[in-house]
């Protein structure tokens, strides 16, 4: 089995799968979003650890077990990010992608887009507030 875990914008997605890739157990949770101000997404790490535990406690209980599951994958969002130190201890929330707390860095995100090949290489005409980089400024 293939436990598989999606970290969605308003939604988690955990979901074993068998070696054929069929559906044998679906749990959804909403995503503990907090807003401190405005425009500002994330969620606390420890809230995201109490979700996963239940959500992969759902999947037990609605296939039987876990006892033959192979591997696990997760996913997320692009540019959602979480800091923490040597002894991976968390030092921020997981800062959404959708976050818009870098706004006030307008003028160092311009500057960034403009080297030659920034289109080719990332796929991206042009960095926004929601991308990583700008977000590390803040």
């Amino acid at each position: 089995m293939i436990l598989t875990i999606d970290l969605g914008t308003t939604l988690v997605k955990f979901a074993l799968f068998d070696r054929e890739g069929r559906l044998v157990a679906l749990h959804r949770a909403k995503l503990p979003t907090i807003r401190r101000q405005p425009g500002h997404r994330e969620v606390s790490i420890e809230g995201l650890e109490r979700l996963w535990a239940d959500g992969i406690r759902q999947l037990g209980s609605m296939s039987g077990g876990l006892q033959t599951v192979e591997a696990v994958s997760f996913s997320t969002q692009a540019n959602s990010f979480a800091l923490f130190d040597k002894q991976s201890r968390a030092l921020t929330p997981m800062i959404l992608w959708n976050d818009e707390r870098a706004t006030g860095f307008g003028e160092e995100i311009g500057r960034s887009c403009h080297w030659p090949a920034h289109a080719a290489a990332t796929g991206l005409s042009r960095l926004s507030l929601q991308c990583l980089p700008p977000k590390f400024l803040w």
